[in-house]
């Protein structure tokens, strides 16, 4: 019993630190969120993307990729999966788009500030 209720403990602690590291992470994040590395998605179709500074622009019928979508930042990406923030985030209230490039979806990456100075 004495070696269950130790083992109990560790796990506790080992959530409460993990806990504590991923909010000083968010943190961090939202201290340098401007600086991440901005990103373009172009989509052959209309996407679901928001949130606070993201902008839409139809390039019309006749371009491949239609919609231009900007005001994003790149959190992570893995397997050509691309986990991007809206560039109003907070790490309080914010939404984590997922998007998966392929033949009808291009993802575009750019230097962080540019997305402040316009495009």
């Amino acid at each position: 019993m004495p070696a269950f209720s130790a083992g109990l403990l560790v796990m506790w602690a080992f959530s409460l630190a993990t806990d504590q590291m991923g909010e000083q992470e968010a943190g961090q994040v939202a201290d340098n969120f401007v600086r991440r590395t901005a990103v373009v998605v172009l989509s052959t179709d209309r996407l679901s993307l928001a949130g606070p500074g993201v902008n839409v622009e139809d390039l019309g019928a006749k371009a491949h990729y239609r919609y231009r979508y900007t005001g994003l930042r790149r959190l992570i990406e893995r397997n050509g999966r691309y986990y991007l923030l809206p560039l109003g985030w907070s790490h309080s209230v914010g939404t984590t788009h997922v998007i998966q490039e392929g033949n009808d979806v291009r993802i575009d990456l750019m230097p962080g500030m540019q997305g402040i100075l316009g495009w």
